[in-house]
């Protein structure tokens, strides 16, 4: 069995003519897809994810990205990272900010110093090394998320990589 996964983002605009509402004076996107495979440059066999989990308000919840769990048709299954390809996190709230941090007490796999990353209401984080990814090691094995608000947050996070052996 192999795992292939894509990340696809694209941003559009259009700008109209002030004169006329309906001449267009330029348009264009910005598209970028990136695909991995198990057979590929990276070698991603692993995938982690969290739909609609909640944090409750003012605490932070560590992901131990050398001991997760997937729970797939109600079986768990061990996810163990050895490197990470892909961050993804999505803020399901219209009002409040998340935010991805590493407060010095833990090693964040993003990085080994003080980090306050905001996700805004509604927003989404996405960070990507397709070419070489981050080495999850016993120091740098941890993505922690706060909801510095005063109400539950839900949010959804996905995480692709290499796979421990």
């Amino acid at each position: 069995m192999t795992l292939e996964t894509r990340i696809t983002s694209e941003i559009g605009w259009n700008w109209l003519d002030s004169g006329t509402s309906t001449s267009t004076r330029t348009q264009g996107t910005f598209q970028r897809q990136l695909a991995f495979s198990a057979l590929g440059n990276t070698g991603v066999d692993a995938i982690w994810y969290l739909e609609n989990a909640s944090i409750p308000a003012l605490t932070t919840v560590t992901h131990d990205l050398n001991a997760l769990n997937q729970s797939i048709y109600g079986t768990n299954i061990p996810v163990n990272f050895a490197t990470l390809c892909t961050i993804y996190i999505f803020n399901r709230s219209a009002t409040l900010p998340l935010s991805i941090v590493n407060t010095g007490t833990a090693q964040s796999v993003v990085t080994t110093s003080y980090l306050n990353l905001l996700v805004p209401p509604g927003g989404f984080f996405t960070l990507c090394n397709p070419t070489q990814s981050w080495s999850i090691t016993t120091s740098r094995n941890q993505l922690q998320i706060q909801n510095p608000g005063s109400q539950a947050v839900a949010y959804d996070i996905f995480l692709s990589g290499k796979k421990a052996s």
